[in-house]
């Protein structure tokens, strides 16, 4: 609503300063009035992040799509990003991801939303499930008359090139209606990687650093009215340490 409303908030302004610009060049309109206008900001999209509960279900009822959906979670990639991740960027000795690249909407290999790599954690508990996901695609490739070979983490089953967007999409609303979750858009899965950090009382610099946004302050604009307060259990301790 905010965006059609926009829309036309935008297009009235531009009618009114073409019709005044043109009272202006044909003498009817003797001196201009400012013509800047300041729009209102736009409100930040509602964060709605799953439950540890529902991402247990969530991952039950993912069936196939198991290993993608938690390492979305996990990782806290974006969608194009987990399109395009493949094993040669995975450290499994290290336990972590480099994020080099992005799948675009036009199913193009482009650098990521910020055109910077950057590593994420992988827990051990995502590696096991990464295991079983290796071992499909092997079954995947032996099956496909043509395999592309891009050595894709999550490809297309059918031919080894990458899923395009819709295909996670659809996935994850499916593994939502089996669980008998509410949907929430893919990107919501990113949110939930820094909603479940912060509720287990990570700091705010772990949560930048796992999602890879470019500044604390990225971080703390978007997820501060998550973060539980703790002022109380904070002062408690501080009378405990200095005393009287």
């Amino acid at each position: 609503p905010y965006c059609v409303a926009g829309g036309r908030l935008l297009l009235s302004i531009s009618t009114i300063k073409q019709v005044l610009y043109w009272g202006h060049q044909h003498g009817r309109i003797r001196t201009l009035p400012n013509l800047k206008v300041a729009l209102p900001p736009l409100p930040h999209a509602k964060v709605d992040p799953f439950t540890i509960d529902e991402a247990r279900k969530l991952f039950d009822h993912a069936f196939e799509w198991r290993p993608m959906l938690m390492f979305a979670v996990y990782t806290g990639m974006r969608q194009g990003e987990i399109c395009a991740a493949k094993w040669a960027n995975l450290d499994a000795e290290r336990q972590t991801y480099t994020v080099r690249e992005n799948l675009n909407r036009r199913n193009e290999y482009a650098a990521t939303k910020t055109g910077d790599s950057g590593t994420v954690e992988v827990p051990q508990i995502l590696l096991d499930a990464l295991d079983d996901q290796l071992r499909a695609v092997a079954e995947w490739e032996l099956a496909a008359d043509e395999w592309r070979g891009d050595g894709l983490i999550f490809p297309n089953r059918r031919h080894g090139g990458p899923n395009d967007h819709t295909v996670l999409i659809r996935a994850f609303k499916r593994a939502c209606d089996t669980a008998g979750l509410r949907r929430r858009p893919f990107h919501h899965l990113r949110h939930t990687c820094a909603s479940l950090l912060l509720d287990q009382g990570e700091n705010i610099l772990t949560v930048q650093e796992q999602l890879r946004h470019s500044k604390p302050s990225i971080t703390l604009d978007t997820y501060s009215h998550m973060m539980p307060s703790r002022r109380k259990e904070a002062l408690q301790r501080l009378a405990e340490s200095v005393g009287a």
